[in-house]
């Protein structure tokens, strides 16, 4: 029942932080774009996708992207933002707790700016051999805030993994 409040207390939250237009950067996340760039599309995850944009730049390269979210405004933002772009993408309204990642599905792992860290766990399992987890997220030092990383944290979580980039900017 906990776990249930929460993920509804999130939905709640995205759903009126969606509901008027965007105060973030709504083009597509440059980490995630810089990682795809010259690589062959798959079958892409976006985690926690909010208004779609990292999922409708993937479409647009030629990825068949699953995306998940708990806000149904941000999903149906998601959706226009796609047909407005011509490009097809499949979203799904589950929290991270009930999205079934799978096991070897996905060769595109996207996790940008994920507000639990949960999921991460998951990913293990869920990615393809040969495929490719991309996350930017906040530190620790930021706010304390309990879905940000401790310094290298992601590198134990990921340990037997090929690294390609890994950074801890302090400041930007």
């Amino acid at each position: 029942a906990i776990q249930s409040i929460e993920a509804y207390g999130e939905a709640e939250l995205y759903d009126e932080v969606y509901a008027t237009a965007p105060t973030f950067n709504i083009e597509p996340n440059k980490l995630l774009a810089d990682a795809v760039k010259g690589r062959k599309p798959g079958k892409a995850l976006d985690v926690a996708m909010g208004q779609g944009r990292n999922s409708v730049y993937l479409a647009s390269q030629g990825w068949s992207v699953t995306g998940f979210d708990v806000s149904e405004i941000g999903l149906r933002k998601a959706r226009q933002l796609a047909s407005s772009r011509s490009v097809k993408m499949t979203t799904m309204l589950a929290s991270d707790e009930d999205f079934q990642f799978g096991e070897a599905q996905w060769d595109l792992i996207a996790m940008i700016y994920v507000i639990e860290k949960r999921s991460v766990h998951r990913v293990r399992r869920a990615l393809k051999p040969g495929g490719l987890v991309v996350i930017e997220a906040g530190h620790k030092s930021a706010s304390g805030a309990p879905f940000e990383y401790e310094s290298k944290e992601l590198l134990r979580i990921f340990e037997g993994f090929r690294i390609l980039r890994y950074e801890e900017p302090m400041s930007v």
